[in-house]
């Protein structure tokens, strides 16, 4: 049970992470496109 929910722990750690890391990307890449072809409504 226990190794259950430290599984599912981890799992949730890791979707977080690479959720973040998703998200910061795609707001670098908003904020590159904004610099060159002005304000896109996100």
């Amino acid at each position: 049970m226990i190794a259950i929910v430290k599984h599912a722990f981890e799992w949730v750690v890791d979707t977080a992470k690479f959720t973040a890391a998703v998200w910061h990307d795609a707001r670098a890449l908003q904020a590159e496109a904004e610099q060159k072809y002005g304000h896109i409504g996100f």
